[in-house]
């Protein structure tokens, strides 16, 4: 139709060249005819002129009149049938009417739900009316005016009122000269396609922003994309590893590249832990995943997942640290009460024994130094519970300079000759508030552990070993951030001003990189075996846990070793030192109700309170303690009652006892456990009982037979 109606536009040039064809043809007869003999007849010579003339004219009609109609016919049906049976739809619009719509085949029927009558003569832009502006209309309004192609993206409304996403490739045809006869518009409905493309986009976003590092690969290695994350992790860009084989950074011992390109070509799959090297950094754990993929064409690429397991690990660690942690509370639970008990018979007996050789000094000093052992022994297994949780903590307020001096002075003894024990503590007030006791035994550990590091030193070559311990109380402003972010987490609500600083080192072996990492997992240690127990650093570590400080630790070896240690430091008065008492609270025939399923501790317990001037009666578990109350129970003044025992407890006997006769008698329960937070959940009706802390000593008795004697509860 278009190509019909362009050669009816220029149908009279054809025609007049036929006429003159025609014209000059009928000249050229005629003077030919000329030379034929005057004998000729007229008739026989007009005959000729037609014949000839018409043989010409056919010919030159056939030539450029027929044969182009047929061509354009020709063409027209193609044209007609391309349109009609094409998956595009196609538009033509007339500029000389506006660009109204002229034609409009199938396809746009089909895209669109509008016939060609129903928009035949009207404006295209009626398919964007009521959508909005979008940029791809200003790129259509300047092709038209600079006369020029364009593809653009709109967004289009059915007949149904549907929207669609349009693909439209606009352009121009001219006929004759440079001033467009139609414009052509091809119609894609891309709307399915756009989806996926969104699809495709933000899998690609969300492979980009992934945490995972991903890596696609071919069947020889070559590196063909990687995400953000793998570029980070490998120091390089996405230009410097395109191309580059993926099993350059693999450095597994266990898995050899060989190994998984194998298992590659035999199952297509590899999933497992292994380690990646990368840029200017040392390898790293990773749990990695490698699947095969086949596109459509047969080729085969592999996908790797990889998942930087750094973190992963220390998670799994800090676990198997608790487990540890639990094991060492579960042990130290274990063994606290029987070896206590243990511990507070022996230490009465030492006592009794002490009192009777009073006048043997030798004997004397021997039975205090025995004491004194048996004192540490009772304080390690307090640690482990404390550093175990299983025992509370007795706080309070103390001066950490009078606590440093009481320690240098123990060390100094036990320092051997050849090692140099050089001190330095602020002779300022440094008040802190927790467990005296609980931090010089952490102070003794490290400092024995540096005497150690040089000893071990000293068996390889002759050389004089130092030690050195400074205390000092420094502002919060000059420490370092670690410091002051591990005060934050552990106390938000306090703020810190001032800390001490607690620093011990030493010029012995050092430690290696491994030794540094593992030097506060509970059971870890360097010494020989029956020389350490692997508790004491845990033990260290959790005791400044415990008083919301900071450990940290500068080694190498054979350059020695510094601990650095940091408390938060508080604002009270110092605690008057509390002398140490050698005599029993003096006695007046006050009956004590002693039970104990312990036989040694009952009976040397029940000789010190004889001694002392109090009268004892004894009970060997909870039943008969209760039995022994309810028949003497208006001459009892105090019960003593260990917290463990058979057939009855002593919460239980004391809930009894006061549910008996009130807070009338006083009522104190030993225990190798700190009670002092479970008694805070029993709720027995009488009040909360004393609390005495097996093996005791002499102050702690002391308070109790004064309490006992004075009727006041402390």
């Amino acid at each position: 139709m278009l190509i019909i109606g362009t050669m009816n536009i220029s149908q009279f040039k054809p025609v007049l060249k036929l006429l003159t064809v025609v014209m000059v043809a009928e000249l050229l007869i005629m003077t030919s005819l000329h030379f034929l003999p005057e004998s000729t007849q007229p008739e026989l010579l007009g005959l000729l002129d037609v014949l000839l003339l018409g043989l010409i004219t056919t010919a030159v009609a056939q030539l450029w009149i027929v044969r182009p109609l047929q061509e354009a016919r020709e063409q027209d049906a193609l044209f007609r049938c391309i349109a009609e049976h094409s998956h595009t739809g196609l538009l033509i619009t007339d500029p000389a009417q506006d660009n109204a719509i002229i034609f409009s085949n199938d396809a746009f029927t089909e895209i669109t739900g509008y016939a060609m009558d129903e928009v035949k003569g009207k404006d295209p832009r009626f398919l964007i009316e009521g959508i909005g502006f979008q940029s791809g209309q200003e790129k259509v309004v300047s092709a038209l005016k600079e006369i020029k192609p364009v593809n653009v993206l709109l967004r289009n409304q059915r007949k149904d009122g549907t929207e669609f996403w349009n693909d439209m490739h606009l352009s121009p045809i001219s006929i004759h000269g440079d001033k467009p006869r139609y414009w052509l518009a091809l119609l894609h409905d891309v709307t399915e396609t756009r989806a996926l493309n969104l699809q495709v986009e933000h899998l690609v976003s969300a492979v980009e922003q992934a945490d995972d590092m991903i890596c696609i690969f071919d069947q020889q290695g070559r590196i063909d994309f990687v995400n953000q994350a793998f570029t980070q992790q490998q120091g390089l860009d996405k230009e410097q590893l395109k191309g580059e084989t993926i099993w350059r950074f693999w450095s597994d011992e266990k898995w050899s590249d060989e190994d998984i390109q194998h298992a590659l070509k035999a199952h297509g799959q590899w999933s497992g832990r292994n380690q990646w090297s990368r840029e200017k950094s040392d390898p790293y754990e990773a749990m990695t995943t490698i699947s095969m993929v086949e596109g459509e064409d047969g080729e085969r690429m592999y996908i790797a997942v990889v998942r930087d397991m750094t973190e992963s690990i220390e998670i799994e660690n800090k676990l198997v640290h608790a487990h540890k942690m639990e094991a060492v509370g579960t042990l130290a639970g274990g063994i606290a009460h029987d070896f206590n008990n243990m511990l507070a018979a022996m230490m009465g007996n030492l006592y009794l024994l002490k009192k009777n050789l009073h006048e043997n000094e030798t004997a004397v000093r021997r039975i205090e130094s025995i004491e004194e052992q048996g004192y540490r022994g009772a304080d390690l297994i307090r640690q482990m519970l404390v550093f175990a949780r299983k025992q509370t903590l007795d706080r309070h307020d103390f001066d950490l300079r009078v606590l440093g001096k009481e320690t240098v002075k123990l060390l100094q003894t036990r320092t051997p000759e050849n090692i140099c024990l050089n001190t330095d503590i602020d002779p300022v007030k440094m008040m802190l508030h927790g467990d005296p006791s609980l931090l010089q035994s952490s102070l003794f550990n490290l400092m024995n552990n540096a005497i150690h590091a040089i000893e071990e030193m000293q068996e390889e070559t002759e050389f004089s070993g130092v030690v050195n311990l400074s205390i000092h109380a420094v502002d919060i402003d000059s420490v370092h951030a670690d410091v002051r972010e591990a005060f934050t987490a552990a106390d938000s609500e306090n703020i810190v001003d001032q800390c001490v600083h607690i620093s011990v080192s030493d010029n012995g072996s050092g430690m290696n990189k491994n030794t540094q990492e593992r030097i506060f997992e509970p059971y870890f240690t360097t010494k020989e075996q029956g020389k350490g127990t692997g508790l004491g650093m845990s033990m260290v570590m959790g005791c400044i846990e415990i008083h919301n400080g900071w450990i940290g630790l500068t080694s190498a070896p054979g350059k020695g070793s510094s601990f650095d240690v940091y408390l938060p430091m508080c604002c009270s008065a110092v605690e008057a030192l509390v002398s140490h008492e050698a005599e029993m609270h003096p006695g007046n025939g006050e009956l004590i109700l002693l039970a104990d399923d312990n036989i040694a501790l009952r009976e040397s317990m029940c000789e010190i309170l004889e001694d002392a001037g109090y009268r004892v009666l004894m009970a060997y578990d909870g039943e008969h303690a209760l039995q022994q109350y309810m028949e003497q129970e208006d001459r009892v003044h105090m019960v003593i009652l260990d917290c463990v025992m058979p057939k009855l407890g002593g919460v239980d006997v004391a809930e009894a006892i006061w549910l008996q006769s009130g807070d009338a008698v006083k009522i104190v329960l030993m225990t190798g456990y700190d009670l002092g937070d479970s008694l805070k959940h029993m709720r027995i009706s009488g009040g909360r009982p004393l609390l005495l802390q097996k093996p005791w000593n002499m102050e702690q008795m002391n308070g109790v037979l004064k309490s006992m004697c004075e009727g006041s509860v402390h």
